[in-house]
């Protein structure tokens, strides 16, 4: 078994070798959520502790009715938290009966500065220890910084509603698993009922009922203020509300990048200059000349006509985003747009090449002999004083200008696109890492697209798709404009807000501040005017 992320295995009777423990070996602090836990599970989590000085977990058990965790492996948990001296703490979760109950082992390591986070998913409980049957599957990969972000909000939520571990709560009645016996259902109510005394309101499902707005925020500021203790007892990033937008922004969408190897190469043979007796390069002292000799295969007038339609760079400016230099970001809403524009063009491109050569690339290209045996003596006389190329070499570029009409005839023309997820990371390796500029680099250009539709006569020009379908496609942030793009004080006001943009890029205020202003003026929420010091 691989030792690389993400880490896969079926738990068996014995513990997979290498162990999943070591895919969390220098992690700060470990949440967990496990049922069935029994004394292999909490002496495989001691010896992970023991060996890992600087880790603390936090672990919530599930119970449910006559589940494996007795009152004698509580009080091992106990004993165990109380000897490890806060490194481990406790709490338990009553659930529900034994035919609904978890069987679950859930664990995050969250990032640290120094390494990525850690998500440990299984449909067994103890650590997947001992689970022999075939369904059992347990998962440990890398969460993008969003999950992480929702994971901490549940797990807080879930914290907070758990009794804590105490000399009392170990006291779980010991059941067995009879049919029918009303006094076991009893005592587990009883006991149910104790643990939920002890800690705080976690409804069921099926009791939830539908909250006023009132009561969805205050449940909203009690979960925020729950994930925010926990993270300052464990010194772990707390989610920022901005830093979760962006995430769920790069989610919309993907980088994508030009393929240009496996396209058709350009309908221009390049000549070895050597060929015409001449030196490609030739350095005098500090000086250097260089020589590039290419022979259109076409006339002028089809060449630029073609290189214009196969320009891949220049459709993307219409359906993307500027995400780095020469890196850009597709909405995932507008890629359908892309993809049908691009057959289209492929189409046009590959019947227009058909109409100027033909059907056969070879008697198209010795057609031309006259005119590229022109321009090679043109070029010749360039740097010898008469004379004229030999008939070997036009024939070399005829052979390489068939070679390239035949794969224009019979080939994809215009470059492949590769799409590729990119996430939103808060959290920087380093103080020369940072990932706020980029998403403020992005954010304008989002703004700024929007704004340039409605102030730019020309913005549409050539475009394919109606104006409303093309930005439908491309708003990923809700833009105001968007909803009404044509109202006679759009425009008026969409030129105020490009200077708005201008003057935040020239604020020289901190990256997340300035995404912070250019959300806002997406979103039509009121700016305050940047003042200079």
């Amino acid at each position: 078994m691989e030792n690389s992320l993400p880490f896969v295995w079926q738990p068996t009777a014995c513990i997979p070798e290498p162990s999943p423990w070591i895919q969390l070996v220098g992690s700060t602090s470990i949440l967990a959520v496990v049922s069935d836990l029994d004394r292999d599970g909490i002496e495989t989590l001691q010896t992970f502790l023991s060996e890992s000085h600087d880790c603390s977990v936090r672990l919530v058990v599930v119970l449910y009715p006559a589940c494996p965790t007795t009152d004698r492996v509580l009080d091992q948990l106990l004993d165990s938290s109380q000897q490890l001296n806060g490194k481990l703490q406790c709490a338990l979760l009553p659930d529900g009966p034994i035919t609904t109950a978890t069987r679950t082992t859930v664990l995050l390591a969250p990032s640290t500065t120094a390494r990525s986070a850690r998500l440990w998913v299984g449909n067994s409980g103890n650590f997947g220890i001992a689970s022999r049957t075939a369904s059992r599957l347990h998962v440990i990969s890398e969460p993008e910084p969003l999950l992480q972000d929702r994971w901490l909000g549940w797990f807080a939520g879930l914290w907070e509603a758990s009794a804590p571990l105490t000399a009392t709560t170990v006291r779980i009645p010991r059941l067995s698993w009879p049919k029918g016996d009303a006094e076991a259902g009893i005592l587990w109510e009883e006991y149910a009922r104790l643990c939920r005394e002890l800690g705080g309101v976690f409804p069921q499902p099926e009791q939830e009922q539908v909250k006023t707005p009132e009561q969805q925020q205050a449940a909203e500021q009690r979960n925020e203020a729950a994930v925010k203790k926990l993270c300052e007892e464990l010194e772990i990033r707390k989610p920022d509300p901005l830093a979760t937008r962006l995430a769920e922004f790069y989610k919309k969408g993907r980088l994508v990048t030009v393929d240009k190897t496996g396209r058709v190469p350009p309908l221009k043979v390049p000549v070895n200059t050597r060929l015409l007796g001449v030196e490609a390069e030739k350095t005098f002292g500090s000086a250097t000349r260089r020589i590039d000799v290419k022979i259109e295969i076409l006339d002028d007038a089809a060449s630029k006509e073609i290189d214009e339609q196969r320009n891949v760079s220049k459709i993307l400016q219409r359906f993307s985003f500027p995400l780095a230099d020469g890196a850009r970001w597709v909405p995932s809403t507008a890629r359908p747009l892309l993809d049908s524009q691009i057959a289209r063009i492929e189409a046009k491109v590959q019947k227009r090449v058909r109409e100027l050569v033909g059907s056969d690339a070879g008697e198209f290209a010795v057609g031309r002999r006259q005119k590229i045996r022109e321009a090679l003596d043109g070029v010749y006389k360039e740097f010898n004083v008469g004379g004229k190329v030999g008939d070997d070499v036009v024939e070399t570029i005829i052979g390489h200008a068939a070679e390239r009409l035949e794969k224009a005839l019979g080939a994809r023309f215009l470059p492949q696109l590769s799409y590729n997820e990119v996430w939103f990371d808060p959290s920087p390796a380093s103080v020369h890492d940072s990932p706020w500029p980029q998403a403020r680099n992005i954010l304008t250009s989002v703004a700024t697209y929007f704004r340039k539709a409605v102030t730019n006569q020309f913005f549409f020009l050539g475009s394919e798709v109606t104006e409303e379908e093309l930005l439908t496609a491309m708003d990923v942030c809700g833009d105001w404009i968007a909803k009404d793009p044509w109202r006679p004080a759009t425009k008026t006001r969409a030129k105020t807000e490009l200077k708005r943009l201008e003057e935040i890029g020239a604020s020289g205020l901190d990256a997340r501040d300035q995404c912070q202003e250019i959300l806002a003026i997406i979103e039509g929420k009121p700016t305050q005017p940047r003042t200079d010091a």
